[in-house]
């Protein structure tokens, strides 16, 4: 699964990275959403784990203009991540945002959100063909 870590805070993303390390996965991290924007124009990401609260551009704008560039034969699946309780998202779930992480996040938490977004992936996929 090639994977998009969008983070502003070295601390969380260091840590963000090591558990999808320990749970099989290597990621890009960017830093902005402005960089995340770009690095999507580069690579075709199957999931991308956006923090909402960004300098520049925020996490839904960048998850917004992802959104409108996504070609329906490249399955895309966000997860918000951040500090706010989930309820902040809910507007936004199903649209731009598929999933909801509030950090700190503990790695069952991490976890369980890849297999929801492995299983809409591999559902996609299969609708496709």
């Amino acid at each position: 699964m090639r994977i998009l870590l969008v983070e502003d805070n070295c601390i969380v993303q260091n840590v963000t990275l090591r558990m999808l390390n320990r749970l099989g996965h290597m990621c890009q991290t960017v830093s902005t959403g402005e960089a995340a924007c770009a690095a999507t124009v580069a690579t075709k990401f199957q999931l991308i784990l956006m923090d909402l609260d960004l300098p520049g551009i925020g996490g839904l704008e960048a998850a917004q203009f992802i959104r409108k560039r996504q070609s329906p034969q490249n399955p895309l699946w966000v997860i918000a991540l951040t500090g706010w309780p989930c309820r902040s998202t809910e507007p936004y779930l199903g649209r731009e945002i598929n999933d909801h992480l509030t950090k700190p996040m503990r790695l069952e938490m991490l976890h369980q959100a890849l297999e929801r977004a492995e299983a809409y992936l591999g559902a996609a996929v299969a609708a496709a063909s």
